[in-house]
Order: C-alpha cells, then sequence, then structure tokens
C-alpha cells in the first residue's frame, strides 16, 4: 500500500514487513515544510503498533537526502515562531521511539535539520557523494533538530563542536571514519545496499533488535530531551536580531558552495512540544514496563 501526499511532500510505503517513508520534493532538493514533518511524524506513529511492520527506512527522492527547511514562502518581517521548531522536533522524537529499527538512507546531501533526521535514525548509511552540513551558524543561527545531542553522542564533543561552529561539510567517507553514521556505499550500488540492509532487519529478531534499540539509545541520547529545549530557546533567541536588522549575512562564497542548503536552512529550527515530551515519557515508560514484565514472566516461569 501506497500513500502520497502532495501537499506534504511525503510518500509512505508499506512494502511487506517494511515501511517506507521517503521526502518527495526534489525540485526543492527535500527541503521540508511542516506539513512534510507531520507527515513523517503520523507515518511513523500510525505505524507504531503494528506488529507486521519489522522495520522502516527513511530517504529522499531525487539527488538529495534533505537540505533544511523550505523558506521559500518566508519573508525577512515574519516574527520568529516556534512552529517549525516544534514540527521537526516531533520527527526526531517519533524517529527514536519506533519500535523497530529505522533506516536512514542518506542517498545526497543532508543539511540543517536533515542532519538531525538521518541521525535519529538507528543504522544511518550514505552514497559515496553525499555530505553532511550543520551550517546554521553561517546564518547566525544554532543548530537545531537534537543536532546538538546526536551529533556528540555520535562523534564526540570536539569534532561536534568543529562541526557546529565552523560549519564545515563532512564528506560521507569523512563521517564514516569520524563514527557519525554506520556504512558508505558507492552510489551505483546504494538502493541494492540498502535493500539488503532491510531485509537483514526484517528477517531478524524484531523483539531483540527493539530492546536493543532502546538500550542504547537510553545510554548514548540522555540529553535528547533537554537539547530540543535548549535549542528552541537558542533558536528563538538567534532569530530575533536577524528579524531586527538582518546583521548575519551569508558570506558569497557560502551562498555560491552551498546555496540550497542556506536558502532553505535559516528556520530549520526545531525543538519538541509539551505535548511530544509528554509522548516520549509515555512511550519510554510504556516500553520498560513491558520489558520489567517480561523479565518478571521470565523469573516466574523460570524451574526451580
Amino acid at each position: 500500500m501506497t500513500s502520497h501526499s502532495s501537499t506534504s511532500g511525503v510518500v509512505t510505503a508499506l512494502d511487506a514487513d517494511l515501511l517506507r517513508v521517503t521526502l518527495d520534493r526534489p525540485a526543492r532538493m527535500n527541503a521540508v515544510r511542516i506539513e512534510t514533518l507531520d507527515a513523517i511524524t503520523d507515518a511513523l506513529e500510525s505505524r507504531a503498533g503494528d506488529s507486521a511492520v519489522r522495520a522502516a527506512v527513511l530517504t529522499g527522492a531525487g539527488g538529495a537526502f534533505c537540505t533544511g527547511a523550505d523558506l521559500s514562502t518566508t519573508t525577512t518581517n515574519d516574527r520568529p515562531t516556534a512552529a517549525p521548531i516544534d514540527a521537526a522536533n516531533r520527527t526526531v522524537a517519533a524517529i527514536r521511539a519506533f519500535p523497530r529499527p529505522v533506516v536512514g538512507a542518506v542517498n545526497g546531501p543532508a543539511a540543517g535539520v536533515g542532519v538531525s533526521l538521518a541521525l535519529a535514525c538507528d543504522l544511518t548509511v550514505a552514497t559515496k557523494s553525499s555530505y553532511f552540513l550543520v551550517a546554521l551558524t553561517k546564518v547566525g543561527l544554532m543548530p537545531d533538530g537534537g543536532a546538538t545531542a546526536l551529533v556528540a553522542a555520535s562523534i564526540g564533543r570536539a569534532r561536534a563542536m568543529k562541526m557546529a561552529l565552523l560549519a564545515e561539510r563532512l564528506p560521507a567517507r569523512e563521517a564514516l571514519t569520524a563514527g557519525l553514521i554506520a556504512d558508505v556505499y558507492s552510489d551505483d550500488e546504494f538502493a541494492s545496499a540498502v535493500e539488503n540492509l532491510t531485509r537483514r532487519l526484517t528477517n531478524g529478531p524484531g523483539d531483540a533488535f527493539r530492546w536493543t534499540k532502546d538500550a542504547v539509545n537510553d545510554a548514548t541520547l540522555t540529553e535528547l530531551d533537554n537539547a530540543f529545549a535548549r535549542e528552541r530557546n537558542g533558536q528563538l533567541e538567534t532569530r530575533l536580531p536577524r528579524l531586527r536588522g538582518r546583521r548575519h549575512r551569508v558570506p558569497e562564497e557560502a551562498s555560491r558552495r552551498v546555496s540550497p542548503d542556506l536558502r532553505t536552512i535559516g528556520t530549520a529550527t526545531t525543538s519538541i512540544t509539551k505535548k511530544a515530551e509528554v509522548t516520549c515519557r509515555r512511550a519510554r515508560a510504556s516500553r520498560i514496563n513491558a520489558r520489567d514484565a517480561g523479565v518478571a514472566e521470565s523469573f516466574r516461569s523460570a524451574p526451580g
């Protein structure tokens, strides 16, 4: 079953036991709007309790994974709003909370909130030509979408600081070496490699995968919820000077090199709302209770 929304720019398909979620806005290099983020969130949350789904994959159509937030409909006079921040962090939280492994198939540039979406996945793989760019400081903003926690959890404080403060593009090969992603494939072999990876997951032990995913994420992403809140505040604060005088200008050279990213990345601001925080806590509590109940039952049924 395939669902396509021309409004949101997201295609979802249930391929046997694999949920495919595709950003389908190639003309905008898969830059996201609030509707796009909400559609991804809905696709994951609506299938979270479906036992037939054993894995999910998030990717982009065309030559990009996701180049940030789409600013084509915003103006310089728009007041800072938390709406895109909240929408993106609900999506990152939904990826994190999904009870099956999620593969992030990065088929091209990942910038701004696109980096957060990619790194929220459990197994992030990329084409050799792909790169990762957290360039918000170049437009006078701070990273968002939980990036300050997701990047640091993967590659450590020093490299995360360099990536965030200097807004340097990190090619896929270097991202693999640094530990930011799980694997890199040649562009020609990428589709088949992702297919093989997802089939290994759908054919594997679902419950063991779920417990392992939760355990690793709980051990390494302890600051994710706090990062959402800090980034939400920081994004709104740093956007106020831009509204008053647009004092922070993108250097001409940077604009030429990464113009798709910087045109769309400006309000790639993402943060979790109170509702999303409650949802995350309830989901985590539910998983813990189920796990504890299973352990207790195993002790009761054990011989002797």
